[in-house]
């Protein structure tokens, strides 16, 4: 009977661990007795199948023996013939796999077999497959039929003519493991660039295995050995679109071109599909492999490499293994840096369609469909617009291997990102580039702030006698006013020019000040109070994603603080940013409204309901208490709206009832209460008030505020014109016996 003779050792120079020898005996009744005859590749592989325990494995025999090998330092006499045997087939390298080195000859004493295991293909020894593979391929025909040319995907106009500029990079290593899935990734990405986003051919730069050499370059696993030369048509244009090969030298000489071309308004995209590792040997730090044996190329320096490119905006994309160890050396402010996985983790190949699953995902979702036309809908918050962060959020939730139903084991990736949030990369597109310094206010909108309720105004505390953060002024105390304006750098580099301005105008307090029928830089408005409170020049330094604070002060004249005194009237006030030179500004984008008023009883202020129109109008006042507490207003206080010239109109009321005692007084119920169907005449106004009453019998034990929200819609229309938050505070004190009268 034959035997087999098996060592499994470990190369220390891919993987420190302690050296396992095993002895194994294997029966090979199925192989001829006689001595001399050499091993057939299908005869070694399935020796290896034996002793490696994977069908799901794809086994690869080496051209060329080894005589007298080294494995782990000790010298194995004799001809060998090695079996690569990949045990990962859908991950790009660096994972594990085995070296299956089988003494090449029969004889009846058996063969001995040494099994190395390793983190990376053989070098300087071709290999071909043998036997059924678990690879997905394209057959090798290289062609991306979508997205089609002009495919619809709605876009946003650039900012001031910025330009998008992109570099498509794939190292490949080798003949042998330069896969095809790649090639497809970079010709998708390509053609979504060109067909949907219409780049100029100019602008994207391609790097690839050997370039434009003709010799055999990638690998195709439709059978056993077919190599083939990399089509250099990535869209199917006729036209060739790779012009480079995957070295350091071509991408650095790629960079420093586009340093000298790329300007702060563009921005810059760099598409990465690769093999990678991660060094634990020498630099603990993840790597691209690029052209060539041992070619590497380390985040230092790539990070290098971009540093004299002044884009307004970086947006780096790695779907190679370990490429999550790329993220802290190349993130900063204006760069958004995608990873298809951690530094610790693979990443993996589509089971079905030659394609890396996270960069197919990416890619599709910028398309608007897979490369095979199947539709895609990444527009999360339906702005007609797919940003490059929400190609991201789609790709992350549709990765197969992130612990869904391709993860098994060890097969699973989980992709990363880095970003400066809050910014307007959040808004950065392949069809829009936002501006790379943005001034705005802190509005608190993004937390759900009405409209004319602002966190960006706040009113000074020194004089005004009630919360700075949530009323407005009372001119009853002065006629000096000091108000705080807070403006927030939303993008992604410094503000340091100090050609912004941010001026604040007033107004008498108008429900409807949120619309245009308020020109808030116009001194006067015809039937009520208004103008400019103050103006300042932005100064300093805005750093990306913070804040300053700018203090407005004015000094209203006796005639006018008279005026608003006398109608115990509120305030609103308006800020916006300009541009200092030349006097612009955009009134949707940089300005903000604070329509905040008092409701605690004897410190009410009016505020005017008012029909602006040419045409009569019907409205609704609808009244909401927010914050998590807002309920319980209810129970502790009477919540009454008032205004005398109402009554004279058609009304509805909805959760509301009327004072029998006082006319033109309204018991607010509870939230979402309505006064609907109040019809007014062109150019009619109706003074209107909130007061809140805390009920006696209950004891207060500390200040607190309640939030009342008005908000008055068009009926016509469903629209909201406006709105004006009143404050109500309560404050300490011990419960009141109240005696009734007899």
């Amino acid at each position: 009977m034959n035997t087999l003779k098996l060592v499994v050792a470990m190369n220390n120079k891919i993987r420190k661990a302690s050296i396992l020898f095993l002895l194994l005996f294997v029966s090979l009744c199925s192989y001829a007795q006689s001595n001399g005859h050499k091993l057939t590749n299908t005869e070694a592989v399935s020796l290896a199948k034996k002793v490696c325990f994977g069908d799901k494995y794809d086994y690869y025999v080496c051209e060329n023996l080894y005589v007298n090998p080294y494995v782990n330092g000790i010298e194995r006499k004799g001809e060998y013939l090695m079996v690569f045997v990949d045990k990962m087939p859908l991950a790009a390298w660096n994972h594990p796999c085995n070296y299956v080195y089988i003494e090449n000859a029969r004889h009846s004493g058996g063969n001995q077999i040494y099994v190395d295991e390793a983190y990376e293909p053989p070098v300087d020894n071709p290999r071909k497959i043998v036997g059924d593979h678990n690879h997905p391929s394209g057959n090798g025909l290289l062609k991306v039929d979508y997205p089609l040319k002009g495919q619809s995907v709605s876009k946003l106009p650039a900012n001031d003519k910025g330009q998008t500029f992109a570099v498509i990079l794939n190292g490949g290593m080798n003949s042998d493991d330069n896969h095809e899935n790649y090639w497809y990734d970079c010709s998708f990405f390509y053609t979504t660039l060109r067909n949907v986003y219409d780049l100029p051919k100019e602008n994207i730069k391609v790097l690839m295995s050997d370039g434009t050499d003709p010799s055999l370059d990638l690998k195709v696993f439709c059978s056993e050995n077919l190599k083939i030369s990399s089509n250099l048509d990535l869209d199917n244009d006729g036209e060739p679109d790779i012009e480079y090969a995957a070295t350091k030298e071509n991408l650095s000489k790629v960079f420093s071109e586009l340093a000298t071309t790329i300007t702060p308004k563009d921005q810059l995209v760099l598409f990465v599909v690769d093999h990678g590792g991660y060094d634990s040997d020498n630099l603990l730090s993840s790597y691209i492999c690029l052209w060539g044996k041992d070619v590497r190329l380390y985040p230092e320096e790539l990070s290098e490499m971009l540093k004299g490119i002044n884009a307004g905006y970086m947006t780096l994309v790695f779907g190679q293994c370990n490429s999550g160890g790329f993220i802290p050396c190349l993130q900063a402010d204006n760069r958004l840096v995608m990873a298809a996985c951690k530094d610790n983790e693979l990443s993996f190949c589509r089971m079905e369609e030659p394609y890396d699953e996270f960069v197919y995902q990416w890619t599709s979702a910028l398309a608007g469909c897979t490369p095979y036309g199947d539709p895609v809908d990444a527009d999360y918050d339906k702005n007609g617009v797919v940003t490059l962060l929400e190609a991201y959020r789609y790709a992350e939730e549709n990765d197969g291997y992130k612990d869904g139903d391709l993860s098994f084991g060890n097969i699973r990736e989980h992709p990363m990102v880095s970003y400066l949030e809050g910014t307007n990369i959040e808004d950065l597109s392949l069809s829009y580039i936002p501006n790379p310094v943005e001034l705005i206010f802190s509005d608190g909108s993004e937390h759900g702030k009405a409209p004319w309720a602002t966190d960006a105004i706040a009113l000074s505390p020194e004089r005004d006698g009630i919360d700075w953060t949530n009323s407005n002024s009372d001119f009853s105390q002065s006629t000096d006013k000091s108000v705080v304006v807070k403006v927030r750098n939303r993008g992604v580099k410094p503000y340091s020019q100090a050609d912004k301005s941010v001026s604040l105008y007033w107004s008498e307090a108008f429900y409807d000040t949120v619309s245009d029928s308020w020109r808030w830089d116009t001194p006067s408005s015809g039937d009520h109070s208004c103008g400019m409170f103050a103006t300042a020049t932005l100064d300093g330094t805005i750093l990306p994603g913070r804040e300053t604070s700018v203090t407005l002060e004015k000094k209203f004249d006796k005639k006018t603080a008279g005026q608003i005194s006398s109608d115990n009237v509120g305030l609103n006030y308006r800020a916006v940013i300009y541009d200092t030179d030349k006097g612009v500004a955009d009134r949707k984008a940089t300005s903000v409204l604070k329509s905040v008023q008092a409701a605690t009883y004897g410190n009410e202020r009016n505020v005017f309901l008012a029909n602006h129109d040419g045409a009569p109008v019907s409205y609704s006042l609808r009244f909401n208490v927010t914050g998590k507490d807002g309920d319980d207003l209810f129970r502790k206080a009477e919540l009454e709206f008032s205004s005398s010239g109402i009554t004279s109109h058609r009304y509805t009321l909805d959760g509301v009832k009327e004072d029998a005692a006082n006319s033109g007084t309204f018991i607010i119920e509870g939230n979402g209460a309505e006064i609907s169907g109040i019809n007014m005449e062109a150019g009619e106004c109706l003074a209107t008030s909130l007061g809140c009453s805390f009920y006696a019998d209950e004891a207060i034990p500390d200040t607190s505020f309640y939030n009342v929200a008005v908000s008055v819609t068009d009926d016509a229309t469903g629209k909201s014109v406006g709105g004006e938050n009143f404050i109500a505070r309560r404050l300490p004190r011990k419960a009141i016996n109240v005696v009734p009268e007899r």
